[in-house]
């Protein structure tokens, strides 16, 4: 998927998670905007021009760096989970997001050798991206009204 597509699907994702659960809480919101601008992280190798979707698209990257981001907003603002939440859902969304693509990779690396592809879609489909940074949109809009809405009911 290109960037759009990833942050679309990391918007839908989290602001369903929001809304089916009642996090319409300021930390939460937080979590999903900060989220989204990591969400085409793991994509940094194309431009360090490693292979593609091998160190950077996998749990044991999404662990580590989650693990370091965390140490990160706890030195700033004495919150490790608020920094790990923020980079372990923008990961594993990536990951989950281009596992749905043709190719086929390694999301469990180092600890299998297995390669994954679900096989839906082209990863460069204009149709794809586009609809999912839709759905994405509105379902964060969505979000964003309930959240105002229960912060002016409660």
């Amino acid at each position: 998927m290109d960037w759009r597509g990833h942050v679309g699907l990391n918007l839908a994702v989290l602001s369903l998670v929001g809304m089916l659960f009642n996090f319409y809480d300021v930390k939460y919101s937080i979590i999903v905007a900060v989220s989204t601008l990591f969400s085409s992280l793991p994509d940094i190798d194309l431009r360090l021009e490693v292979s593609h979707r091998k160190y950077t698209h996998n749990v044991l990257f999404a662990l580590v760096f989650s693990i370091l981001f965390g140490c990160g907003t706890y030195y700033l603002i004495h919150d490790f989970n608020l920094g790990f939440s923020i980079m372990f859902s923008a990961l594993i969304i990536h990951i989950v997001g281009d596992l749905m693509t043709y190719k086929p990779f390694n999301p469990f690396a180092p600890f299998t050798k297995e390669k994954y592809s679900f096989r839906l879609f082209r990863s460069s489909s204009k149709v794809v991206n586009n609809a999912l940074m839709m759905i994405g949109s509105v379902l964060y809009g969505m979000y964003l009204a309930g959240l105002i809405y229960m912060k002016i009911t409660h």
